[in-house]
């Protein structure tokens, strides 16, 4: 039980730290607004962003969730896929918190809630393919 706690705990870490850093480009890309704090004026920001812009955010997501996956996979070492999956879910519970509270393009929404728990998924796959071979 120990294993699989620590498992999903050290795989959403890396998980944000990944989101984090790729977002964290994007914004040398497209640089936040000087009051970050108003959500109107953040909205009215990522409304009139280049859609390579909002792309960072996106493949952070799905980089983060697929990193965290496999650490998780790593650390637990069954074949069970829940955990790994559960790092997905961790995710994607975050993206909707993130776009909850600040606007974004209808279909940045619907690939942020999706991108996640697959790309969990594909890191939990990858990891067992590597050990099994």
């Amino acid at each position: 039980m120990g294993r699989i706690i620590l498992g999903i705990l050290a795989g959403v870490i890396l998980a944000n730290v990944v989101i984090f850093t790729i977002e964290a480009i994007g914004h040398m890309v497209s640089p936040l607004p000087v009051n970050v704090v108003d959500m109107e004026s953040l909205s009215a920001h990522i409304m009139a962003n280049p859609i390579p812009a909002l792309l960072f955010p996106l493949v952070a997501y799905a980089l983060g969730a697929f990193a965290g996956a496999v650490t998780t996979h790593l650390i637990f070492k069954e074949k069970d896929i829940w955990p790994g999956l559960t790092v997905g879910g961790i995710v994607t519970l975050g993206v909707l918190t993130n776009i909850s509270q600040i606007t974004h393009p209808m279909w940045f929404n619907v690939l942020g809630l999706l991108l996640p728990l697959p790309f969990s998924y594909l890191g939990v796959k990858f990891i067992q393919k590597r050990h099994t071979s």
